[in-house]
């Protein structure tokens, strides 16, 4: 369960879930619901938020859209809206587990305006909105062109949560960590899944991080840190960060120092 801190925002957090979970089981749908718990992401969000971020959603202004891309269910979107913020999701039903039936369910089951728009984020990525705010977890390593995702998100968003896997080994057992790398992953490599593609060492996720637009606020690392590989399921690393625009982002196209 969502760990309840003083912060308004987080003891809501676990009421909404209990709501969330009492229309899923009372619904009589013939789709299957995302079978993790979003919410638990917020757990560790507050990890990563401890030593002097601990209150930074309840002063994040409200006068810009909130974005979650990729949002499995709408979970985490619909929270944040109950919590007073406009919020836009971008996800594809070629790529969501349920082709987003079970997010417009709950769009109209909470009478949502939570908008949702299908975008390709791996290519042809262009938002028209600016957002405050921007949740990309659990995305990056299913891209095929991270860096380009991430300069185009640094362009709309001021604020962006990030996680991925990483890794701090080669399959051959080579440390990485501190090599600005990447390892792409063969389509049944890592799970048999074929959408995975990019696992970047701790290094290589501070250099695409930088070369993108963004300085890091925070960062926390989970799972088998330190003994992570990009191929081995039982071997997942996995890297969150909050990440904050450079003051001259608008020229990431314009100059090679990015």
């Amino acid at each position: 369960m969502i760990n309840i801190r003083k912060s308004p925002l987080r003891k809501a957090a676990n009421t909404f879930e209990k709501k969330l979970d009492r229309i899923k089981k009372e619904a009589k749908v013939e789709f299957d619901w995302y079978p993790y718990k979003s919410m638990n992401n917020l757990t560790i969000i507050d990890q990563l938020l401890k030593g002097g971020q601990e209150s930074f959603f309840d002063t994040l202004a409200k006068d810009k859209r909130v974005l979650d891309i990729g949002c499995a269910d709408g979970d985490i979107a619909f929270y944040f809206e109950s919590q007073g913020f406009d919020v836009d999701v971008v996800d594809r039903k070629v790529t969501n587990y349920n082709d987003l039936k079970a997010c417009n369910y709950l769009k109209n089951k909470l009478d949502s305006t939570v908008r949702i728009l299908e975008h390709d984020v791996d290519r042809n990525f262009v938002l028209e909105n600016e957002y405050g705010f921007t949740f990309a977890m659990g995305i990056l390593y299913h891209l095929r062109n991270p860096f380009y995702f991430l300069n185009m998100l640094c362009l709309v968003s001021d604020y962006v949560l990030l996680s991925t896997r990483i890794a701090s080994h080669a399959p051959d057992g080579t440390e990485i960590k501190n090599l600005s790398v990447g390892y792409l992953v063969a389509a049944d490599e890592l799970n048999n899944d074929p959408t995975n593609y990019w696992i970047f060492s701790l290094k290589g996720m501070h250099q695409l991080i930088k070369r993108s637009g963004f300085e890091i606020i925070k960062e926390h690392c989970i799972g088998e840190v330190g003994k992570s590989t990009p191929h081995e399921v039982k071997k997942d690393e996995r890297y969150f960060a909050l990440l904050k625009r450079v003051p001259n982002y608008k020229d990431i196209f314009e100059h090679h120092h990015y």
